[in-house]
């Protein structure tokens, strides 16, 4: 996400989440029940990396996401798509960090300021169209973010609470695909997501640039926690993919530190497994879906 969205890419069950009654799938998604939300947000935390860092935000995301799959495949594989709506979203952050308002980060409370949920499709055959090269994933979901309120086009926020600082840019409308092939989670066709670290080597990178779009993302896992991430962002016809490693504080860097041959060995898996999919077209929205 942008640097922004390098540093956020980095950026359950008490209810199977797609469990639904006739009204819920009528209406062509089903509302993930609070609890669910927050057994899957514990899951992430037990594995000891920092909630509350803004670069570990789209790793926190991805997590929850995939794990609210994976249990609605328990159920049905072919349910509805699910809603995680904002408030249950920042109920679970509260009641799984014990933050109160004075330490909620910053991406979490503008989040909620506009309302922004999530809609997730994980029907596999409604997200992919082919598999044209590359292994078969173990779970593929659509991700659009947005808010009722059509008044309000997007927001923009900055984070000086971390390394680098970052500013972060969300339309109202946003849109991506997560993959997870088991050992590397793919981020893919991310659109209405942008902006830019604004410190350290980071920031003075991108100051070539500008705010800039992401646009796709790899990331995987040592066995310490530490994620490694290929990210790749443009600004009109200029484009640039860049090597990050985020610590478990949530601390991100350009490139691999000196002598982490195995972070550099997850750097080159990332770099040169040859991945093509064909995506299915979006699919309209559903009446009301955002709360």
């Amino acid at each position: 996400m942008m640097f922004a969205r390098v540093c956020l890419l980095l950026a359950c069950i008490t209810r199977p989440a797609g469990a639904q009654d006739s009204a819920s799938a009528a209406a062509g998604f089903v509302r993930v029940p609070r609890d669910n939300v927050v057994s899957a947000m514990r899951e992430e935390h037990r594995l000891g990396y920092n909630l509350r860092a803004t670069a570990n935000g789209a790793r926190l995301q991805a997590g929850v996401l995939l794990r609210l799959a994976h249990a609605a495949h328990v159920r049905d594989s072919m349910a509805v798509p699910f809603l995680v709506a904002f408030d249950d979203y920042e109920a679970a952050f509260r009641s799984v960090t014990g933050v109160g308002d004075d330490s909620l980060p910053v991406f979490i409370r503008i989040a909620t300021r506009f309302r922004e949920s999530l809609l997730v499709e994980h029907r596999r055959d409604r997200v992919i169209a082919a598999i044209e090269e590359g292994p078969a994933p173990l779970l593929a979901l659509r991700v659009r973010g947005g808010w009722a309120d059509a008044t309000q086009h997007g927001y923009t926020y900055e984070d000086k609470s971390g390394s680098p600082h970052l500013r972060v840019k969300h339309d109202r409308d946003t849109r991506y695909t997560i993959v997870d092939y088991g050992d590397m989670v793919l981020h893919d066709q991310i659109r209405g997501i942008g902006g830019r670290a604004t410190s350290g080597v980071l920031g003075v990178m991108f100051d070539i640039m500008g705010d800039a779009r992401a646009t796709t993302s790899r990331f995987a896992f040592a066995d310490s926690g530490v994620q490694v991430a290929r990210v790749s962002a443009k600004k009109g016809p200029f484009g640039t993919t860049q090597t990050v490693t985020v610590l478990t504080t949530g601390i991100a860097e350009k490139g691999i530190p000196g002598g982490r041959e195995d972070w550099k060995a997850i750097a080159r898996r990332l770099e040169k497994q040859k991945i093509s999919l064909k995506y299915v077209a979006d699919a309209p929205l559903p009446p009301g879906v955002w709360p």
